[in-house]
């Protein structure tokens, strides 16, 4: 879809178009809205992919290049890829008066295991593990060596961060982490790339249900729990009274 533009079409500028818009090249494509405000658009002849997205957009009149009009505000939400295409959802200004600010008031702790608020060290080896890949299950799940002296799902929820072969250097969090007859198993929330063959290695860092209990017993760090524990739960709002 190159050279479609003719040179007097051009689109000019009185300034230079501030970052990250600065980088931009001459191409075009075509773009396919729904009703629900969701939007696509095929990777034909797509130069590079932009490395940030403006929360507006404009439409350019080319007869007169200095008329640019405001067709919408927003930002977008979940990018979906499918094949050679991707489509993106278009979120309005509103969803922002839906984002929680400050401390929410919940049962569970509201601060991510190993922060400044959490104040738990992932980097001691309580709380971490090399693991060997012993057999690929799945591009997401494998069996290991190396985590028997673990308990059975201690790192769910945590983070593995492959150290060998095709995927090093990747970020996966855990999805579940199983002892089961002596055969320990990781499974990932998403696949690895290549994916991973036996014998490569990855670590692997404790994960943390956000419960008092869990914060108590397996962290000892009950004091910087960041939740209320003694909150009461909706078994509360559904008692029943009695008499005495």
């Amino acid at each position: 879809m190159r050279g479609t533009l003719p040179t007097e079409a051009d689109l000019m500028f009185e300034t230079p178009p501030k970052p990250p818009f600065d980088w931009i090249r001459e191409g075009s494509s075509y773009w396919l809205f729904e009703e629900n405000g969701a939007f696509g658009i095929p990777r034909n002849g797509v130069e590079a992919e932009p490395h940030s997205w403006t929360e507006r957009r404009f439409q350019a009149n080319f007869a007169f290049p200095d008329g640019r009009v405001l067709m919408r505000s927003g930002s977008l939400g979940e990018v979906r890829r499918s094949g050679s295409a991707f489509a993106a959802e278009v979120r309005g200004l509103q969803h922002y008066l839906q984002q929680p600010k400050g401390r929410l008031y919940q049962n569970t702790c509201d601060a991510d295991l190993g922060d400044a608020r959490c104040t738990v060290n992932l980097a001691l080896a309580a709380y971490r593990g090399t693991a060997t890949v012993s057999q690929v299950i799945s591009p997401r799940r494998f069996a290991v060596t190396g985590l028997t002296s673990f308990a059975h799902d201690f790192f769910s929820r945590g983070l593995a961060t492959f150290m060998s072969g095709p995927a090093t250097g990747l970020k996966i969090e855990v999805k579940a982490h199983a002892k089961i007859g002596g055969v320990v198993t990781v499974e990932l929330w998403a696949d690895a790339e290549g994916p991973p063959v036996v014998g490569n290695t990855f670590t692997i860092t404790a994960g943390c249900d956000k419960r008092f209990e869990t914060c108590k017993t397996r962290f000892a760090n009950g004091i910087n729990f960041r939740g209320f524990p003694e909150m009461p739960g909706n078994e509360f709002l559904t008692k029943v009274g009695r008499k005495r």
